[in-house]
């Protein structure tokens, strides 16, 4: 019989507007705040962990194995083995359900799972500079755009497939701002009503300045007529708009999966048990189709 994997606990960083308050950190460095918070929550002796496994999407310039750096700043030992995974918007899900597989394996029993990112740290490349560019200019390539809102297959980018695919379901215009809409609002409220309260780790962004406590993209004036009156982004007739789209963010989340010898070495009760996991794949234009199919299987 497969061993069962457990959430043992979560913590996330505030979310950090895109060239906001978490702007001058690397996502490893949001990453290790949360990590060790997390952990010395728990009170977990930290070589009780047998692996860590952090998902990151824009890597360039973040510096070798940015898993690795979260482990360690967060007073893992040196030990302990670390992975940086990247499956695009699924990296930080993706840990989780391998330390869900790892466990039900028997190959581990404590994994640090989590992601990380910083849009906001993201560096312009030049490529043609390696080999040196003799005479005329060269062009800057945005790897935020490049590594993380360009489909490689042919060049669409995000927003583009997400009109797309909204016109293939039939969610109209009016649907998604007003989805938008809700969702700041209930965001505004979960703030207001301190429901956030115990998920989120107050971030240190420099010695002598105040902590960030909450999420910096909430906006709770936002309503539906106002995101109405938006143009669409990416085509003439497209719904996606800078107000019903995701926004650019920084920030970090983290959990601690245990079996059931974790929990005792632990000594700690869980959260919750992960009953199951799934993940799909679709031609690349149908990448927002695939939850569908993973909630399917």
């Amino acid at each position: 019989m497969a061993n069962k994997a457990y959430i043992v606990g979560a913590k996330r960083s505030p979310i950090g507007r895109f060239l906001g308050g978490f702007s001058r950190m690397t996502a490893p460095q949001i990453g290790a705040q949360v990590a060790k918070a997390l952990l010395d929550g728990l009170k977990v002796d930290r070589a009780l962990i047998d692996d860590v496994q952090i998902g990151m999407v824009l890597q360039a310039g973040a510096g070798q194995n940015p898993a690795r750096q979260v482990a360690l700043a967060a007073g893992c030992p040196t030990s302990v083995s670390a992975c940086t995974v990247n499956k695009v918007c699924g990296s930080g899900l993706q840990t989780v359900m391998y330390a869900d597989t790892a466990i039900r394996a028997g190959d581990v029993d404590v994994v640090l799972a989590g992601g990380i990112e910083s849009m906001s740290q993201t560096p312009f490349l030049v490529r043609e500079m390696r080999g040196g560019q003799k005479y005329g200019s060269v062009k800057l390539v945005d790897s935020l755009e490049f590594d993380g809102l360009i489909n490689i297959y042919d060049n669409a980018i995000m927003g583009a497939i997400g009109d797309e695919t909204a016109a293939k379901c039939g969610a109209t215009r009016a649907q998604q701002d007003e989805f938008a809409a809700t969702s700041q609002q209930r965001a505004a409220a979960a703030i207001s009503n301190g429901w956030f309260a115990d998920e989120i780790t107050p971030i240190e962004t420099r010695p002598g300045k105040a902590p960030i406590t909450t999420d910096e993209c909430v906006r709770p004036e936002t309503t539906a007529d106002a995101l109405g009156m938006l143009k669409a982004v990416f085509s003439e007739r497209g719904t996606v708009t800078a107000g019903n789209a995701s926004q650019l963010a920084d920030g970090a989340a983290m959990t601690l999966i245990a079996s059931d010898a974790g929990l005792k070495k632990l000594n700690a009760k869980p959260m919750a048990r992960i009953v199951a996991h799934a993940t799909t794949g679709r031609d690349p234009r149908e990448v927002f189709l695939t939850p569908i199919d993973a909630n399917r299987l």
